[in-house]
């Protein structure tokens, strides 16, 4: 099962049509609005694998994150530049243990 999120409800859509085209649309739900907003709604815990793109992730969207993948769970994270707020958060060793391939980080949740 796959949760995606798109800040743009057409965007939304396009991507609902294409899943629904190959045959995904049971196996994939888009949720369309602010990730800070949408991210926190699915279960905690729940996810093996975490993929942000777009903007840089503020530390309500990390933590929304962080919050949903279980212990041992991956997240890659692109977009970050030295000395944001992403890098601090993802520097914390106590939740993360973490690498940085210039602004990309891959990351796994303590």
């Amino acid at each position: 099962m796959i949760d995606t999120t798109d800040f743009e409800p057409e965007h939304g859509d396009i991507a609902r049509k294409h899943f629904a085209e190959f045959g995904f649309a049971d196996r994939i739900t888009v949720h369309c609005g602010d990730a800070d907003k949408v991210l926190p709604s699915p279960a905690e815990g729940k996810y093996d694998l975490a993929f942000f793109d777009g903007f840089a992730p503020t530390q309500g969207t990390l933590g929304a994150i962080h919050r949903l993948l279980r212990p041992g769970g991956t997240f890659v994270c692109a977009n970050l530049t030295q000395g944001t707020a992403g890098n601090v958060a993802l520097s914390v060793r106590t939740i993360w243990i973490c690498h940085w391939f210039g602004e990309t980080a891959l990351a796994v949740k303590r």
